[in-house]
């Protein structure tokens, strides 16, 4: 979604208009912030590195391990999986910084009295908790369990007692309620509560497990060959060491030895499985807590939307406020698509397939005003059929249908729209345009 020169022009006028936006599709299809998902990601430039202090691109911490300079995006999405709101950040500023102001502007956007934010482990620290607790408002974060921020679960986690496990064994947990220490608005300390949920799944650890045999491989293959260059699965488990060749004392000064760390993943493979979630929500038990935070899926899903099918990165604008235009025009349409999602149901397709569907969707005005609609396809579809399990599932065998043609007549159906025969006047089809909702 690369903007022209033309769509750059328009960018000044669209930037005011992110809240009626935001105000528009709540009256439209209304939201559901019983809760509300956050998370965070950033975008880069190929282009060079700007000198301007108040400029938003900034080098930092990409995601996609880049050098480039980046903004950063927080996006807060409802419990319908709709997007609610977009904020743009300089790329040097953590993530963890970020969700404070976001979440401040879409309680006020909204009128909000309370409100409970899901997040993972890169939100989740010490002042945002304490902000969040002393607004009134809610949490449910992931927690890490290595390290010193984790250590205050390890004994609970390698006990062996008080587990509560499904008949295969493959799945079990433990809930408890914790105390900890935190701050209030002026800054005192003070004890509050709040619930935790160990659990652990054995596919997960099994799938933890097979990765770290693979970097393991990897690394004792970079050790055999020397292989400085190779860093990819293969920096975490190796070692260097300084030692002394004739009495293998470790010294200083000497030549480095690199080695495979075994020790490491000895100690990563204890918490193969093993997962964290804490609430400040008391009332939450065990499949709600996991209900909730297993939503988060959906807004990752919508950062790959907006940077694979919506090409919302490389950015090639520079001024702050066509930076902002750019991914506002990238916020809509993923409203738009998730719109169109969220009334299709259980028939909803993927982004890509509805995107490429309503591309194809275009029409001519013929003599005396006359509006013909032009063939829509242009992919061939799989054939289907159903699993022992009862489930349609796509093949390897080609159809007699176009997938695109196809897609489009679902869209169609889904909004009452079915006028592809049809050759109405201009004036006719914008009124049949205009009668056209999503509620």
């Amino acid at each position: 979604m690369a903007l022209s020169r033309r769509n750059i022009q328009c960018t000044r006028f669209i930037v005011p208009k992110d809240e009626i936006s935001y105000r528009q599709a709540t009256e439209t299809i209304g939201r559901d912030l019983s809760y509300a998902f956050y998370d965070v990601t950033n975008y880069f430039f190929e282009i060079d590195f700007p000198a301007g202090e108040d400029d938003l691109r900034k080098k930092g911490v990409s995601k996609e391990h880049r050098t480039d300079p980046i903004v950063a995006m927080g996006l807060f999405m409802d419990s319908n999986g709709l997007s609610v709101s977009m904020s743009i950040f300089p790329g040097n500023t953590s993530d963890s910084l970020t969700l404070q102001p976001t979440m401040k502007d879409v309680k006020e956007s909204y009128g909000l009295g309370r409100l409970v934010v899901v997040a993972d482990k890169g939100l989740n620290s010490s002042k945002n908790i304490d902000v969040i607790v002393n607004n009134g408002d809610g949490f449910v974060f992931s927690q890490i369990l290595k390290g010193k921020k984790g250590q205050r679960y390890n004994e609970k986690l390698f006990d062996k007692s008080g587990w509560t496990s499904n008949e295969g064994g493959t799945y079990r947990y433990k809930l408890f309620k914790e105390e900890y220490e935190g701050k209030d608005k002026d800054g005192k300390k003070e004890i509050r509560t709040r619930k935790v949920l160990l659990y652990w799944r054995k596919a997960e650890a099994d799938m933890a497990r097979r990765k770290r045999e693979e970097k393991l491989e990897k690394a004792a293959r970079s050790v055999k060959n020397n292989a400085y260059g190779i860093k990819k699965g293969v920096e975490e488990y190796t070692k260097e060491d300084i030692i002394d060749k004739k009495t293998g004392e470790v010294l200083e000064n000497t030549k480095k030895l690199r080695r495979v760390d075994l020790e490491k993943a000895e100690k990563d493979a204890m918490y193969d499985g093993y997962f964290c979630i804490i609430t400040s929500e008391l009332d939450y038990d065990e499949r709600k807590m996991r209900q909730v935070y297993g939503g988060l899926w959906r807004i990752e899903q919508s950062f790959r939307i907006m940077k694979t099918d919506f090409d919302a990165r490389p950015v090639f604008v520079r001024k702050n406020e066509h930076i902002r235009a750019h991914f506002l025009i990238c916020f809509v349409a993923l409203l738009i698509i998730r719109i169109i999602q969220h009334r299709m149901g259980e028939k909803a397709l993927s982004a890509e397939r509805i995107a490429r569907a309503l591309g194809a969707a275009t029409c001519q005005v013929l003599k005396g005003g006359i509006i013909h609609l032009d063939d829509v396809g242009g992919a061939i579809a799989f054939q289907k059929v159903r699993n022992k399990k009862g489930e349609i599932i796509d093949t390897l065998a080609y159809s007699d249908e176009d997938e695109i043609a196809l897609d489009y007549k679902t869209i169609q159906d889904t909004f009452g729209t079915d006028f592809y025969n049809i050759y109405p006047r201009q004036e006719v089809f914008n009124k049949f345009l205009k009668n056209i909702t999503v509620a």
